[in-house]
């Protein structure tokens, strides 16, 4: 790519305001489909062995020959983790070596950046609801803030985590607020988990259990802003030719035993039938991770 460019140092990146955008061809079964390079945002220097490949300028690579909706989207997507890496290590001036926002929340603003910009799930994009649905399949192996193998069954979570978190009225009244708090830190070096803290003003905890019964109870029509839902997007609905699953509700019929959940952060739903008596007991074993439990009464 640098010698298509040519050999001459292109000066004042910091200060230039244009865009390269580099349309690569790739097998067509590679699910890569565009990436950020931010090595490319400092001047070339042949003796450093980070910085000696660096193209000096804004740039992304885009898969050439994907469907228009698939490209814009992802060109969105890219922009943000270019946004993203500016404000926190050039805009402000942190050291690179120093801050790195956490794959899953940088991941869930690049999905969202997709949604602002007209690309996503409610506009018609195959690929977001296809990656809901792998999410919603195989949650009982993901954690929301660790970023696991396979990865391309996070990215749906993530995004279903950004779209609750950042609905208009639920952490502020309009949605690029929370959007750009988070993307500079509020000014400070926030990442992950105290990066949200810092804009909901309460425990991580919290916001998880109000995001996990958002998934539980689906209650995506109600037009309140703090309604326990992913306001527009019905988990079991069917979107541009794909049925979302929704998420397992295990019944409960005996103890429970979570010595399964690998990760910090995972969730994992349950539902006892009442006895019809004024107690309902459920037994709960853990293994090595401590258990946060949420109880929700659905009697009337």
């Amino acid at each position: 790519v640098r010698n298509a460019f040519g050999n001459e140092p292109e000066r004042g990146l910091d200060n230039d305001t244009r865009i390269t955008i580099v349309l690569i061809k790739l097998p067509s079964s590679s699910t890569l489909a565009g990436y950020f390079y931010s090595v490319d945002l400092y001047p070339r220097d042949p003796k450093n062995t980070s910085y000696r490949i660096s193209n000096e300028r804004k740039i992304f690579y885009i898969k050439y020959g994907m469907a228009d909706t698939t490209t814009f989207g992802t060109l969105a997507h890219e922009f943000q983790h270019m946004i993203n890496y500016y404000q926190k290590n050039k805009t402000l001036n942190y050291n690179a070596s120093m801050i790195k926002e956490d794959t899953w929340i940088n991941e869930s603003l690049s999905k969202y950046s997709e949604e602002v910009c007209g690309y996503s799930i409610l506009q018609g994009d195959q690929n977001t609801a296809s990656l809901m649905s792998k999410s919603m399949q195989n949650n009982k192996s993901l954690s929301l803030t660790e970023w696991n193998e396979p990865t391309i069954n996070c990215y749906g979570q993530v995004y279903m985590f950004m779209h609750f978190f950042a609905h208009p009225g639920r952490y502020n009244s309009i949605s690029n607020e929370i959007t750009r708090a988070l993307v500079t830190g509020g000014g400070n070096t926030y990442t992950g988990v105290k990066n949200v803290e810092s804009v909901s003003n309460e425990p991580f905890k919290e916001t998880m259990a109000k995001w996990a019964l958002s998934l539980f109870l689906n209650n995506y029509s109600s037009e309140s802003p703090t309604a326990y839902g992913l306001h527009g997007i019905n988990l079991t609905g069917k979107y541009n030719g794909i049925k979302l699953p929704g998420y397992t509700i295990e019944n409960v019929d005996s103890p429970i035993s979570l010595s399964d959940m690998p990760y910090e952060n995972s969730i994992r739903f349950f539902r006892k039938a009442s006895t019809g008596s004024g107690d309902t007991t459920i037994t709960v074993t853990t293994g090595a991770r401590p258990v946060t439990l949420w109880l929700f009464d659905e009697r009337e």
